[in-house]
């Protein structure tokens, strides 16, 4: 494990294996971790230098503690201090708000990342004019996590949040441990979700965006929010979408394979075309 220091004084880690031309760095869900990708890492460290990132408040990285509502550029911000150290051309994958924070990144980074692969990207602002059922469905679910991480009732908000998730009561099959740690993660998740649903300053600007050929995955059994970002967002540029069959919003985690064999042929598409970047980071 690596810690090295963003640009605004935040401490960041980061899981960095392989030594390969290319990167891949792995953006994690919302009350996930960097644990997620093991799997991942140890499929294509062979040919990749690959980096999964802990986010505001996981692992080692500084808990979110500004002035100001959480926005997807301070989590971008985390990501691009990776790249920069990594120093290679670099491809992002991101699973749910990763996902999110991922397409935010290849804004920042435009001149670095070669890809982008997003399963389920949460963006949900998008979807307040466009198909208002959606909106309200996730927005009871952000009011329920907002509700419990601002009155400490964190085992109600983190039973409501995994199961709407999971789509299979999970929670009553979680060990206290495992109980304990989601429940811990709803205060990280109440700030996540203000960079989720607050649109930026130009949002139709931001959905055209599309510095990087993205590949947005989505399951055919997930929830209807989450499907309705994936057509949303691949309405423009450079994106296409692959819808699996089944699998739900967690299946990076609960099938690895099924996710890679999407996401081998589409990092293998694109090459390095961009020389390397001149690491500047201090860990």
């Amino acid at each position: 494990m690596e810690t090295m220091r963003a640009p605004d004084g935040a401490t960041v880690e980061a899981l960095i294996e392989g030594d390969g031309d290319e990167a891949i760095v792995f953006v994690h869900a919302s009350a996930s971790g960097i644990s997620q990708w093991r799997a991942y890492q140890q499929a294509l460290s062979g040919r990749y230098t690959t980096a999964a990132v802990h986010l505001h408040g996981y692992g080692a990285t500084t808990p979110w503690d500004r002035g100001h509502r959480q926005r997807l550029a301070d989590q971008a911000g985390l990501v691009g201090t990776v790249i920069q150290a990594i120093g290679r051309p670099t491809h992002l994958v991101g699973h749910s708000f990763g996902g999110a924070v991922a397409l935010e990144t290849a804004r920042q980074r435009r001149d670095d990342v070669v890809s982008v692969s997003a399963y389920e990207p949460t963006v949900f602002w998008a979807l307040q004019s466009e198909t208002p059922g959606c909106w309200e469905e996730i927005s009871a679910v952000v009011r329920a996590v907002r509700r419990g991480a601002a009155s400490g009732e964190l085992d109600g908000a983190a039973s409501g949040f995994v199961d709407y998730w999971a789509r299979a009561q999970v929670w009553e099959r979680m060990s206290d441990r495992q109980k304990a740690s989601a429940a811990a993660a709803m205060v990280i998740v109440a700030h996540e979700a203000d960079a989720l649903m607050a649109p930026p300053a130009d949002p139709s600007a931001w959905l055209a965006d599309v510095p990087a050929p993205t590949l947005v995955m989505t399951a055919q059994d997930s929830p209807a929010p989450v499907r309705a970002v994936a057509r949303l967002l691949v309405g423009h540029g450079r994106r296409r979408l692959h819808v699996l069959d089944r699998g739900g919003h967690m299946l990076p985690v609960t099938d690895p394979a099924a996710v890679l064999d999407v996401l081998r042929p589409f990092l293998d598409r694109w090459a390095p075309s961009r020389p390397l970047i001149a690491s500047n980071a201090s860990s």
